[in-house]
């Protein structure tokens, strides 16, 4: 016997498949092209494009204003460049 909890899932399970011809996309999903909907969402992802690709070039020209004034500094004698990495010396010896 199937306890009363389990009925009810298949039940539910039952009636969102015989409910899923009624369910209908809209404008967007199905396609029309010349919907306002659409446009809008292409204008979106548009825009989103523009915003991520603008902040990751300013990432990188950040990362190289950085460099060059590193580099800068390190030849007018302002900063010394980085020790050379030395391999930690052990204990047993």
């Amino acid at each position: 016997m199937v306890c009363r909890p389990a009925m009810f899932i298949i039940a539910l399970c039952v009636a969102a498949l015989f409910a899923a011809d009624a369910a209908s996309a809209c404008s967007v999903c199905q396609g029309d092209p010349d919907s306002n909907m659409v446009k809008a969402a292409q204008g979106g992802v548009v825009v989103m494009v523009i915003i991520t690709y603008g902040v990751l070039m300013l990432f990188g020209t950040l990362a190289a204003v950085c460099f060059v004034r590193y580099r800068r500094q390190v030849r007018t004698g302002r900063m010394s460049p980085p020790a050379p990495a030395t391999p930690p010396e052990r204990a047993d010896e």
